[in-house]
């Protein structure tokens, strides 16, 4: 495995949960920080969400490089790709409504444009990818492993599953500073 290539990979993976950051500031007028109108960075802040996506990152990363070296034929036909589109649509369905409701937020917050962001983000697309193709991947290339994809990934997925389990233990999730209520795009100041 390049380490490069896979570091690459791993940081783009990354950019997009966190661009939830750039669409607060464009969409929110909201900067990274500890204000009252600033977006959470640690305190108040999903620990599955920061540190916790790099992990998730780290564990989408692996399976793409393993992606890379062929995907089960199964995995690259059109009802395997709609199955993985409609766990999608499920996923983001349960995060909508069980995971998180309305009840948890102010009603606009709950339709400001980071919280939509995180949820098509992190519901549908992450599920999607890795019903396609990350774990198609490693079930492909699971015999022949060598131990560092799969090592990075439990690592990765460790990382993500603590970050869950601080957030349930905590009990700061969700909470006022993570979606605002009252927001304008940044050229309507």
């Amino acid at each position: 495995m390049s380490v490069p290539l896979f570091i690459g990979v791993w940081l783009a993976i990354s950019a997009i949960p966190y661009a939830m950051y750039l669409i607060a500031w464009l969409f929110e007028s909201r900067k990274p920080g500890n204000g009252p109108n600033d977006i959470p960075v640690w305190r108040d802040q999903s620990k599955a969400f920061l540190p916790g996506d790099f992990g998730l990152a780290l564990v989408a990363a692996s399976g793409i490089m393993l992606a890379r070296e062929g995907l089960p034929g199964w995995a690259t036909s059109w009802w395997w790709l709609s199955v993985s589109v409609l766990v999608g649509l499920v996923v983001f369905w349960v995060g909508r409504r069980v995971l998180y409701s309305v009840d948890d937020y102010t009603p606009e917050a709950w339709r400001s444009p980071s919280k939509r962001w995180h949820d098509f983000v992190m519901f549908f697309g992450f599920t999607v990818a890795m019903a396609a193709f990350i774990l198609p991947a490693f079930i492909a290339h699971g015999s022949e492993l060598d131990g560092e994809p799969a090592s990075v990934a439990m690592l990765g997925g460790l990382l993500w599953v603590l970050g869950i389990a601080w957030d349930t233990v905590i009990e700061q999730v969700p909470n006022k500073r993570q979606h605002p209520s009252v927001y304008k795009p940044l050229w309507r100041k």
